[in-house]
């Protein structure tokens, strides 16, 4: 077999596998409980997340204001002023975690607060990237985008109407 090896189809395989599997992420145990268990750590699962957590994560990621400018021109001040975000993360790692609507009304703020205590920034941006690559956006703006063009109430042309 002589075969080429394609390297934007061995990604995109890799991206489905991701979609379709989710990934895991483990998070240290800090609580008294940690001695009289096994495991020192606890495992989150991250799946593809329905519309609704999608829509909920990105209002909060639109909350979080980043200027590369500010960074480039004093970047103490900005980190500092960036570092308080951190809770947004946590909370949109929370509504990945959960899903469902009725879990992250109940749960998202008690999970938001234990992401926020127990992660670390290296940790963080791990989560981060793979959170944003298993969201499939590109198929979700793609629907988004179909969807926008098929109207079949709007109102005509008024060049069609004068022929």
């Amino acid at each position: 077999m002589n075969e080429i090896f394609d390297a934007l189809q061995a990604e995109k395989n890799e991206g489905d596998l991701l979609i379709d599997r989710g990934f895991f992420f483990e998070v240290p145990k800090k609580s008294v409980l940690k001695w009289f268990s096994k495991k020192k750590t606890r495992r989150f699962v991250i799946q593809q997340p329905y519309g609704g957590a999608l829509d909920m994560m990105s209002r909060i990621f639109l909350d979080i204001e980043f200027d590369e400018n500010a960074i480039k021109d004093n970047p103490l001040t900005e980190t500092k002023r960036l570092s308080m975000h951190g809770k947004k993360l946590a909370q949109a790692i929370a509504i990945a975690v959960l899903e469902d609507k009725w879990k992250i009304k109940l749960f998202s703020g008690l999970l938001t607060s234990y992401f926020f205590w127990r992660i670390k920034p290296n940790n963080l941006l791990t989560i981060i990237i793979g959170l944003t690559q298993i969201s499939n956006l590109s198929d979700f703006i793609a629907c988004i985008r179909l969807a926008s063009r098929i109207r079949t109430t709007s109102p005509r042309v008024q060049e069609e109407q004068a022929a």
